[in-house]
């Protein structure tokens, strides 16, 4: 049978390319934060509001889930938002989409109307909010269609919209058949890619041990439903001394100062500190993602399971969480 997996890597962009994903990301935010405005007018209209978007924010969280429904159907479908962008270009101040690569303002269109919308309908999330350059996270793009628009050699994926080969630093074999690629900034300034690939895997069978949940706690760090605990591997403790020397320097930067404002002084001073926070994060998620995987409880439970638990009241959770321990 076959199964989804994705690859992720980092990238080692050149200027030129780096300087190409942040121009694309941006019109990727714009794309998504204009087709926003178009909803909360209609929205507005809908609703026959006329206070202020904290407030109109509030009354939308606060409907219930059949008028979330009823009103989302009010709303444009994506393919709707995707015509808006042919009269975008046309615009002089927007003259600089014609540059921008489509299928990227399409899908961040997807993702607002076919992703956060129905979210929120579902109770899962609150009404989308505006993007910004200041969250790492709104910085995305994906390439869909990879056998057509992507290609990879070695170390390097080629990439569509002039970027062409970027290198990546490639800590595995990538098996199976690349389906898209997500290329992705995180919090420390560095660009990943998410290759996902259909690979074929041969059905195992394991002693039926039942369905295996986890929880994620701060007492045991994480406790499966069966009892058993795993401890979490202390990455912070390792690196604090080094961090509390580079936060001080830190401090003593004034904020908007002629230091703070030289790029060089800048640059010394956070590239000091975000790559101590990057290993301690990449450290944690190593870890959890190694237990947590399907691919690692499949070797002892026959149907392990990943779902969300917000808004799931758990009466035993004191117990799986081993407070009655201590």
């Amino acid at each position: 049978m076959k199964v989804l997996k994705a690859y992720r890597f980092k990238l080692k962009p050149t200027p030129e390319a780096e300087a190409l994903l942040y121009r694309m990301a941006g019109c990727g935010r714009l794309a998504y934060n204009k087709s926003l405005e178009i909803m909360l007018d209609i929205v507005r209209q809908e609703l026959a509001f006329e206070g202020d978007r904290k407030s109109l924010y509030k009354a939308l969280n606060d409907l219930a889930p059949k008028e979330r429904i009823a009103l989302a159907k009010r709303l444009p479908s994506a393919a709707g938002l995707n015509k808006q962008l042919t009269q975008w270009k046309k615009a002089p101040e927007l003259i600089f989409l014609k540059e921008a690569y489509t299928d990227n303002l399409q899908q961040r269109q997807r993702d607002l109307r076919d992703k956060a919308i129905k979210d929120w309908c579902s109770g899962k999330r609150g009404f989308p909010v505006f993007r910004t350059k200041r969250i790492a996270h709104h910085s995305t793009m994906r390439f869909v269609n990879f056998p057509k628009y992507c290609a990879l050699d070695q170390r390097r994926i080629k990439l569509p919209n002039k970027l062409g080969w970027v290198r990546m630093y490639q800590s595995r074999v990538i098996d199976g058949e690349p389906r898209n690629a997500t290329v992705s900034l995180d919090a420390c300034g560095n660009w990943h890619v998410a290759i996902m690939c259909a690979v074929d895997v041969k059905p195992t069978r394991v002693p039926d041990q039942g369905a295996v949940g986890v929880d994620m706690v701060i007492a045991k760090n994480m406790t499966l439903s069966d009892g058993t605990t795993f401890s979490g591997v202390r990455s912070f403790a390792a690196s604090k001394d080094q961090l509390a020397a580079s936060q001080r320097k830190l401090k003593h930067k004034e904020r908007g100062s002629a230091n703070w404002k030289n790029r060089s002084a800048r640059l010394r001073v956070f590239t000091s500190v975000l790559p101590i926070y990057g290993a301690t994060i990449n450290t944690r998620q190593r870890r959890r993602s190694a237990i947590t995987t399907p691919w690692s409880l499949s070797k002892t439970s026959e149907s392990p399971t990943c779902r969300s638990l917000q808004g799931v009241r758990l009466p035993n959770r004191d117990v799986m969480s081993g407070k009655s321990q201590d």
